[in-house]
């Protein structure tokens, strides 16, 4: 069966699908589950796709084994990169140095070393953020202790002919902050930047290896998808893109969590969107007018419900209920607009 509903000249066009190509990050997927998602991708308005692709969204797939840090999310760093991005850091670190640099004029040693450790807290903390806010991936970790350049190469993972560039990185970011001997680091402001972890053959940046790794697969599966609008992100679980899935049958969730993208966009492009929305969503939930259980939930789920079933056709199995004619004939209302936005 042909699950989506093709009906406007701006679907499905050779545009629509190098689009939808640009918007998958690489996730390890068979070329038969890619050609599916892009082909549901393809299903949304030409129009939309370039703004979407113009938003910078993402849309990843990964299985219950994987982490958004298995995918090409994960940030990889050229050597170049990597060099610009210290010189880029070094007034950050001499502004965090200024502004943390603890009074030591204490006649009392141990109020020295209080104060000592609480300026390198407040100091990791500030420098964690400006290196965030300018792009930065390197990691701030706090120690007073003595650490070596060995160790760090180990726990970044890093070896072999990449260590000595990753050695000497270490130096030059950190020259504000340590006092080297030899391979020995002695920490004087309580903290130490570490450039990049290796991983799978590439520096990577560690804080945002650690961030993605709270994103893990096995939690996608009973949802099935989720959006991170905040993060211009569609994470989908790959038991849902084969059409028909065995968790999913013929819905389309990739067209589900598109609709939400659509619905934020659509907020920021046009002053009344919202307003409209939540209209027809407050009209309906008084008279329980829902074609799914889920449409009924909220206005973001109203509208993401009603943008999948007007890109498909009447399918079976589960939400079977929701496609396009059905949409058209129980609420017209809603039909109409997502019609009118859709074409815009």
């Amino acid at each position: 069966m042909n699950t989506l509903h093709l009906h406007l000249p701006t679907q499905a066009t050779p545009r629509c699908r190098e689009l939808a190509q640009s918007l998958l990050v690489e996730s390890g997927l068979t070329a038969e589950a890619k050609s599916q998602l892009v082909t549901d991708l393809s299903a949304v308005p030409e129009a939309w796709l370039e703004r979407l692709k113009q938003a910078d969204l993402d849309v990843v797939v990964m299985s219950s084994e994987q982490t958004l840090a298995d995918t090409g999310m994960l940030l990889a760093y050229q050597p170049e990169e990597l060099e610009a991005g210290v010189d880029k850091a070094r007034p950050l670190i001499q502004q965090a140095i200024h502004q943390a640099a603890p009074d030591l004029d204490s006649a009392d040693p141990g109020d020295a070393a209080y104060q000592r450790h609480w300026a390198a807290k407040e100091m990791a903390e500030n420098l964690a953020g400006e290196l965030v806010g300018a792009g930065l991936g390197f990691l701030v970790r706090q120690t007073s202790d003595p650490i070596s350049l060995q160790f760090l190469a180990e726990e970044a993972g890093v070896e072999g002919d990449e260590q000595q560039r990753f050695e000497q990185l270490t130096r030059e970011l950190n020259q504000d902050l340590v006092q080297f001997d030899g391979q020995q680091i002695e920490p004087e402001w309580g903290i130490v930047l570490v450039p990049y972890h290796q991983r799978h053959g590439q520096r990577v940046s560690p804080v945002n290896k650690a961030s993605l790794e709270t994103q893990k697969g096995f939690e996608l599966f009973a949802s099935k998808g989720a959006h991170i609008w905040e993060n211009k992100l569609i994470m989908l679980h790959d038991s849902v893109v084969a059409d028909p899935s065995l968790t999913a049958g013929h819905h389309r969730v990739a067209l589900h969590e598109l609709g939400h993208a659509i619905d934020h966009l659509a907020e920021e492009l046009y002053p009344d969107h919202r307003q409209k929305m939540d209209a027809l969503y407050q009209d309906d939930l008084k008279n329980a007018n829902f074609l799914t259980a889920r449409a009924a939930d909220n206005a973001g789920e109203y509208l993401a419900e009603a943008v999948e079933a007007y890109l498909t056709n009447p399918g079976e199995g589960y939400k079977a209920e929701n496609h396009h004619e059905a949409l058209k004939a129980h609420n017209p209302r809603l039909f109409a607009y997502v019609d009118d936005l859709l074409r815009r």
